[in-house]
């Protein structure tokens, strides 16, 4: 599958592998039974080259691609304990073409990402939370980060996610849906969708309203989306909430 990618910013960059992480997270951790292929290699390399450019030399910025490469090694590390090539339940193509890019790219580019090290320490002694609680600011509270370097992403014993916007476990339900959608800027009908049947079905509390799931969205995901639009209520999109549904727990 190909994608055209015309130089990105390192904003834009940020914000895919943002979503693409936890796309990524979400199909390991049997949250999501779809995946469409994002292509890692291109956008690192992509994060890389932008980031090598003379107005983007940021000490914030140099920090933060060591900790991509903490995440990738974490992801790696977990794509290859899972045999997922045997796991006929959860076989996908697209998510085994991106967990072995994710290898390859951790076998390859450790040097690259080496030019970014500021201190010239390990990057295996580097902190992973940083870029968790800059990119993922209302998904992990400050006590669900341990110290360890890596996290278990996967521990079931976690307090259920955005509690104060989802009743439940029904942030599931919305991420099933944001990544089967592949939710953009331009995805306003969809999120209206979302918001709408989610709140009908009382999975999103009921003061809960519109501009209040804007304002998180935004947060979140480092969209800009100040408006929705109309929807029209087609198969494919009730057969995507479905799907979500099914992952419901009150």
């Amino acid at each position: 599958m190909e994608r055209e990618m015309k130089d990105p910013s390192l904003k834009e960059i940020h914000q895919r592998l943002t979503q693409a992480f936890l796309k990524f997270e979400n199909y390991l951790d049997r949250l999501s039974n779809n995946y469409k292929y994002f292509g890692f290699s291109e956008w690192i390399l992509s994060l890389l080259e932008v980031s090598k450019e003379e107005e983007k030399f940021e000490v914030e910025n140099y920090k933060r691609i060591a900790d991509y490469w903490l995440l990738i090694d974490y992801y790696r590390q977990k794509f290859s304990a899972d045999d997922f090539q045997r796991n006929t339940e959860y076989y996908n193509d697209n998510f085994l073409q991106d967990g072995r890019e994710l290898m390859v790219i951790n076998a390859a580019l450790f040097d690259d990402f080496l030019e970014f090290d500021l201190d010239k320490n390990p990057l295996s002694e580097m902190s992973i939370k940083d870029i968790i609680r800059k990119d993922h600011p209302n998904i992990y509270n400050e006590k669900d980060i341990s110290d360890s370097k890596l996290i278990d992403f996967s521990d079931q014993n976690q307090p259920n996610k955005h509690s104060n916007i989802f009743v439940g476990n029904a942030f599931e339900v919305w991420q099933s849906m944001f990544d089967e959608f592949e939710i953009a800027e331009s995805n306003r009908a969809d999120i209206k969708f979302m918001f709408e049947e989610m709140k009908f079905k009382g999975l999103i509390h009921k003061n809960v309203k519109q501009v209040d799931i804007l304002e998180w969205i935004n947060e979140t995901y480092e969209l800009t989306i100040e408006k929705t639009s109309r929807y029209q209520e087609s198969k494919e999109r009730m057969k995507a909430f479905e799907r979500a549904y099914s992952l419901f727990k009150k």
